[in-house]
């Protein structure tokens, strides 16, 4: 059963404070609506990279809790994708 049907929230292991942060880094990254039909749009490259950091984080302890969520994101150098071989 998912949350939504469910009705519990998904979000219920984040503070009170961790999701006002959340929302506003979502928020921060929603492009204006469409003047023509009205939608709107996520443009994730609006965020700074630290702020991409912190959405994965808090998303990783509301899924998992506070201790699976602590695990070390940071690619090391060899584990990075080299620009020469990315299409």
């Amino acid at each position: 059963m998912s949350a939504r049907t469910s009705g519990t929230d998904p979000f219920v292991r984040l503070s009170p404070e961790e999701r006002a942060e959340l929302s506003g880094i979502l928020r921060h990254a929603v492009t204006p609506p469409c003047t023509r039909c009205g939608r709107v749009g996520h443009a994730p490259k609006l965020l700074t990279d630290d702020q991409k950091r912190r959405v994965a984080w808090l998303f990783r302890k509301s899924l998992f809790g506070e201790e699976r969520s602590r695990v070390d994101t940071c690619l090391t150098a060899s584990a990075r994708p080299d620009a020469s071989n990315h299409r």
